[in-house]
């Protein structure tokens, strides 16, 4: 999943540099993901946030609004029910976190 969107963006010709910042999730230091990022070339750079930083991730903060607003004291009887409540939740939220919030620290 991670190759295809970077496939994507690179067949986008703008002729600019890009900052990707990936999490530690296994599947981002995979052998085929760490080979294929190697190949990118100068345009693209790769930063791993550190180990253990969840204060770093956006979209920490955005699974803890969601679990405190959505799933926190509530009872769902079923998967399906869990899914109507965040897909609802979702629909009707937006997430506007400051970037700068994460990239400086």
């Amino acid at each position: 999943m991670l190759i295809d969107r970077l496939k994507k963006r690179q067949q986008i010709k703008d002729n600019k540099k890009y900052i990707f910042v990936l999490d530690n999730d296994p599947s981002h230091k995979a052998k085929i993901i760490k080979n294929y990022l190697a190949s990118l070339g100068s345009d693209y750079k790769i930063e791993f946030l550190p180990t253990y930083s969840p204060q770093l991730n956006a979209i920490e903060t955005c699974w803890k609004i969601m679990r405190h607003d959505v799933t926190n004291s509530n009872l769902f009887s079923s998967v399906d029910e869990l899914k109507t409540g965040i897909e609802t939740y979702l629909q009707g939220n937006i997430f506007n976190l400051n970037p700068s919030n994460y990239l400086v620290q």
